[in-house]
């Protein structure tokens, strides 16, 4: 990976494009969310509307998978594709993945927003990479930022580009290459944080896999109940 001042903007760029776009997709997703299991059902007064509304949502689930195809995409299936083409697809299926991961979340199905947005970012990104004029192996490099990036921003990790970098470097002993990729993973990982971390404050929405506990009153006082 060749250290040059274009490589190293276009890195930090892709970062808080990366960011944005999460923070952007968890918005509109809670913004679904919140319009249909609390503003809807506050205007109505009818005991069965979660019956209705899960009957509705699975509907339009099954019919979309149906017609439209087996989406969204799972974050295996998308890593996968990485791992083994060097892009992830995009002809077609960003915008089917989008709409399918929305009606999802929206009516309460089980799936991690974050296997969406890495099949959607990663599509988004092999489109732009597909426009530049760059090598194949420069391409294959910044979606490989990217990826980085995106793991490291929706999981709140940010050593998770950097490990793969230092990974990298067991197989490539060569310092010079190892530091250089380690300082992009920083610089992108950090960036994407950024914007992800900014925008939330303008979005707010629950954090992703936090593991909320209630709060417990210790006493020394002992309850005995009689039954």
């Amino acid at each position: 990976m060749n250290f040059n001042l274009v490589f190293v903007l276009y890195s930090c760029l892709l970062g808080l494009i990366v960011g944005a776009l999460a923070s952007l997709f968890l918005a509109l997703s809670n913004l679904l969310i919140h319009l249909v299991w609390t503003t809807v059902p506050g205007q109505l007064d009818t005991p069965f509307y979660p019956f209705w509304i899960c009957l509705f949502g699975g509907l339009l689930i099954g019919l979309f998978q149906t017609y439209i195809g087996d989406y969204p995409r799972t974050m295996h299936q998308t890593l996968e594709e990485f791992k083994t083409t060097g892009r992830v697809a995009y002809e077609g299926t960003v915008v089917k993945n989008i709409v399918a991961a929305l009606l999802v979340l929206t009516f309460g199905a089980s799936l991690g927003p974050e296997a969406a947005l890495i099949s959607i970012l990663g599509g988004l990104m092999t489109w732009a990479g597909d426009r530049m004029t760059w090598t194949l192996q420069k391409k294959k490099e910044l979606l490989d930022l990217g990826i980085g990036a995106m793991l490291s921003t929706i999981f709140y990790a940010p050593l998770i580009g950097v490990s793969e970098a230092l990974e990298d470097g067991v197989t490539r002993p060569d310092f010079k290459h190892k530091s250089i990729k380690i300082f992009l993973y920083a610089l992108t990982t950090a960036s994407g944080i950024l914007a992800f971390t900014t925008l939330n404050r303008l979005f707010p929405h629950e954090v992703l896999f936090s593991i909320s506990t209630p709060k417990v009153n210790w006493t020394t006082k002992i309850s005995i109940s009689s039954g």
